[in-house]
């Protein structure tokens, strides 16, 4: 495994890395596949996948392009993913309502359902005794029972 590629070009061969075979769904978390670089050359590359699923395609090539490139990706944790994800939507909302600001971009979150929750009081213990004193129905969460003294 080649650890030298920094993730911005076609990995050289041997890597093993992430590679998107779905073009149309970049951010789609599950068309990324673990794949192995078998050839690279000037014009064209081809990559086994690693993760193999009965019946699946098990090699996949394409044109070596800069255009490419943006399908191959190093390995990143699904925190890296998630974060991601929402810097993605961000710059998405951000450009798209440049010309509304960040009004534009809070009235996009609200009409998506984005809602602030208020603070949720502690839930409060609710006697399940038949009569209120602790007795007969145990465990009552307002009344545990005592514990056996010796």
């Amino acid at each position: 495994m080649n650890n030298s590629w920094h993730g911005k070009s076609i990995p050289p061969e041997g890597t093993i890395c992430e590679y998107n075979s779905n073009w149309a769904h970049a951010a789609n978390f599950e068309s990324w596949h673990k794949v192995r670089v078998v050839f690279l050359s000037d014009c064209t590359y081809v990559v086994r996948r690693e993760d193999q699923v009965a019946g699946e395609i098990t090699e996949l090539c394409g044109m070596a392009s800069i255009f490419e490139a943006k399908r191959f990706r190093p390995f990143i944790t699904p925190e890296e993913i998630a974060a991601g994800e929402i810097e993605t939507i961000f710059n998405w909302m951000v450009n798209r309502d440049s010309e509304r600001g960040l009004l534009g971009i809070a009235e996009d979150l609200h009409a998506d359902g984005y809602r602030r929750k208020p603070p949720q009081p502690p839930e409060e213990k609710v006697c399940s005794c038949p009569i209120g004193d602790g007795s007969l129905r145990w465990p009552c969460p307002v009344h545990p029972p005592a514990e056996k003294q010796q």
